[in-house]
């Protein structure tokens, strides 16, 4: 299956919304958001949000999707925790019909090869709660290596869980490192990237720029 990921636009609120709600029952555990009250406002303030973030380059949270730009399969995002941080702090989450497809892994690693090469950290932290295992197994597949347990990382509804804190840098990022497809190209392993860059001209003006990159799962 081909996958892109994009910034989020503000026509993408009802189908976050939807994709959201269809999998409250298997990330609602580990993300104290996901709930089944989840509104459209809700998802309308988190697209607005994306879009400030991005412009302020703090975080980097993209939309997965497929290449027709039809189904959202889930989030990717990569943060500046800190301000001046060179360690980035990375979290997914991915829609129930999208499992076990490596959809996740190869939006990720996408995203990692984004900010790695355009230096924008040196390393990207994961905290992730030690019985979340489709998480783990992501982040073993991105080649994130274990540094150590942490207490207070997580949070599950303003209650704070130990979690495992995996990192990974360029040179340990597993899988093919991000080159040029074809424009024509339709190997499965492609992932197009779309990002958003803000320009200054009397003001704040939005330029989305696209590039396409080549992501395995």
């Amino acid at each position: 299956m081909q996958i892109h990921i994009r910034p989020f636009k503000t026509v993408d609120a009802a189908e976050l919304q939807s994709a959201l709600l269809e999998s409250v029952g298997h990330i609602g555990p580990w993300l104290a958001w996901a709930t089944p009250r989840y509104s459209l406002a809700d998802a309308r303030s988190w697209v607005s949000e994306s879009r400030i973030l991005w412009a302020r380059q703090t975080t980097y949270r993209w939309l997965i999707t497929d290449q027709d730009l039809r189904k959202v399969w889930g989030s990717v995002e990569i943060g500046r925790p800190v301000p001046g941080s060179e360690a980035g702090r990375m979290g997914y989450w991915i829609r129930r019909q999208a499992l076990g497809k490596g959809i996740c892994t190869r939006a990720s690693r996408a995203a990692l090869n984004y900010v790695f090469q355009r230096g924008l950290f040196h390393q990207v932290d994961l905290y992730i709660d030690p019985s979340n295992e489709p998480s783990k197994a992501v982040a073993r597949k991105l080649g994130a290596q274990l540094e150590v347990e942490k207490g207070a990382e997580t949070s599950d509804r303003d209650v704070a869980k130990p979690a495992l804190h995996f990192s990974v840098t360029a040179e340990k990022l597993a899988g093919p490192k991000a080159t040029e497809c074809g424009l024509g190209s339709m190997a499965s392993e492609c992932v197009s990237i779309e990002t958003l860059a803000a320009k200054k001209s009397g003001g704040s003006v939005y330029e989305f720029r696209r590039s396409l990159k080549k992501a395995r799962a």
